[in-house]
């Protein structure tokens, strides 16, 4: 199997002349290459979790999607990422997008924290790709709309550890995300990869249910091509919208 290696340190660049330390992670999804990632500060969306190094990992092993064609063998034959359409949502550092990148996709770059934007493009241009960097607030379904209809045809969704809270609000943002979801890909049977993890099986029903009510939900057996998850509580969905009789 893959083993993604990552290695912390820091670095040391001139802001406003003062000697600010920056920390960064390194990351090898596959051999000889290493992605180099900022820190983001403070926030979950300031570092690189777990389910995102499994997701970035997969499509490194797996250029062409083929594990989307096996998942899903009765469906539309799913793009190669070299040429692909690619928006990631909650993309954090912008790990899982950078990759997409370097096979050769055309990414959008989305997060609903502000402060993290001006991170995400340094990590991108640091890495050689050239993408779009947006904030996308998942219950603005207009925006949604709009970014489903400049990105189109729109080849591919990404997403991970997109779920993590259990509150009222959280509950809230998890039904934003999947109206979200299902605004970017109804028009065009666009595929989904969400690697999630399982924090509470119980608490997370409402989001699973949600998702099955928009979509058809399939667990990829990413061994296929040589990447175990990290942990038995991380999993990788594919994603494909119901047409409305299958709804």
């Amino acid at each position: 199997a893959v083993a993604a290696a990552a290695v912390a340190g820091a670095a040391v660049v001139g802001v406003a002349e003062r000697a600010v330390a920056v920390d960064f992670e390194e990351f090898s999804p596959k051999p000889g290459r290493t992605i180099r990632l900022e820190y983001g500060g403070k926030g979950v969306a300031g570092a690189t979790w777990s389910a995102g190094k499994f997701l970035a990992a997969t499509l490194a092993a797996d250029p062409q999607l083929s594990l989307l064609a096996r998942t899903f063998p009765d469906g539309p034959r799913p793009k190669p990422l070299r040429g692909s359409s690619v928006v990631e949502l909650g993309a954090g550092l912008g790990l899982v997008s950078i990759e997409a990148g370097l096979e050769g996709a055309r990414v959008v770059v989305t997060d609903g924290e502000a402060s993290v934007l001006p991170v995400e493009e340094r990590n991108l241009r640091a890495n050689g790709v050239m993408g779009e960097v947006m904030r996308l607030d998942w219950a603005d379904g207009e925006a949604a709309d709009r970014l489903a209809a400049r990105s189109g045809p729109l080849d591919l969704v990404i997403g991970a550890d997109l779920v993590y809270g259990l509150d009222d609000a959280h509950f809230q943002a998890h039904q934003a995300l999947v109206d979200c979801l299902a605004r970017l890909t109804s028009k065009s049977g666009t595929y989904t990869l969400l690697a999630h993890t399982s924090r509470s099986a119980k608490r997370e029903a409402a989001f699973m249910e949600a998702l099955d009510r928009r979509f058809d939900r399939r667990v990829v057996d990413t061994t296929a091509v040589g990447v175990s998850p990290p942990s038995p509580i991380i999993k990788l969905y594919a994603l494909r919208p119901r047409t409305p009789s299958a709804a």
